[in-house]
């Protein structure tokens, strides 16, 4: 909890001095690359879906459809709408990032009185145990902090 307190302090009460913004910021970046990496991949899986159709398509103009071939190029279009919801997704996504916004919105709303189980697992990746007097808190962000041990 003193842990926590000292980032919302910070957040609140020190502009200047405002520990997260940087962590929230490389939060907000690599959140971004992982879901324009995520919109190429879509991309390319719908253009390759599309070749896949014209082939159906084109045999299907020679020798009719199989009952095959119409599945496949049923599945085809399933898994296009499927993409294509997910892409919408993550371009909403891409403006609001989800970790960085958690960090942000529990900073911002932390009072101290209530250990937040959920959030702190989510938040910390994992905590090491210093000689026995200190802890340090490697946070998912990146960021480390370290506490003494009363």
């Amino acid at each position: 909890m003193t842990c926590l307190n000292k980032l919302a302090y910070s957040q609140k009460q020190h502009p200047e001095k405002r520990i997260l913004d940087t962590y929230i910021g490389e939060i907000e970046e690599a959140e971004k690359r992982e879901i324009m990496a995520r919109l190429q991949e879509i991309d390319a899986a719908l253009q390759e879906n599309q070749l896949k159709a014209d082939v159906l398509t084109a045999v299907a103009l020679v020798n009719h459809f199989t009952p095959e071939e119409h599945a496949k190029k049923m599945e085809l279009l399933k898994e296009n709408d499927t993409l294509r919801r997910e892409k919408v997704m993550l371009g909403t996504c891409a403006t609001n990032t989800v970790k960085a916004e958690r960090l942000r919105a529990f900073i911002n709303h932390w009072d101290g009185s209530k250990f937040p189980d959920e959030v702190f697992t989510e938040l910390v990746e994992n905590a090491v145990v210093d000689s026995g007097y200190s802890v340090t808190f490697h946070f998912t962000c990146g960021l480390e902090l370290k506490e003494g041990l009363s």
